[in-house]
């Protein structure tokens, strides 16, 4: 009986840290790459397409979560080392880091990054 109320508190205590950790603060403008390619056009910093994306990530920071779904490819940031995935609802941000490539999550609105691919 003690082993199975041990196992139990470990376990919800190992649940307790992983959602815990599922979601967090990321601040991407620490670690955007100088330059995208963006609707066609490659992009730098100075240019709207990128300042636009640099001031979104700023005022963004918390509210982000792993996930390790796939997601359709809808308007997107490429480089090298991220691609920045922007649907209706969400903002998908891959990266390579350390060796692996990581994915995050967050719930927003896109909408007026539309008008960016349309200039």
């Amino acid at each position: 009986m003690r082993l199975i109320i041990v196992f139990l508190v470990a376990s919800s205590a190992l649940l307790h840290s992983a959602y815990a950790s599922a979601y967090g603060t990321i601040n991407f403008t620490d670690i955007m790459p100088p330059e995208f390619e963006f609707c066609g056009k490659q992009v730098a910093r100075g240019s709207t397409e990128y300042d636009a994306l640099w001031g979104w990530f700023n005022n963004n920071t918390t509210g982000w979560y792993e996930s390790k779904r796939e997601y359709d490819l809808k308007l997107v940031y490429t480089s090298a080392t991220m691609r920045v995935n922007l649907t209706k609802t969400r903002v998908i941000v891959s990266y390579a880091g350390a060796g692996s490539v990581g994915q995050v999550v967050k719930a927003a609105k896109t909408a007026g990054f539309n008008r960016l691919c349309k200039q």
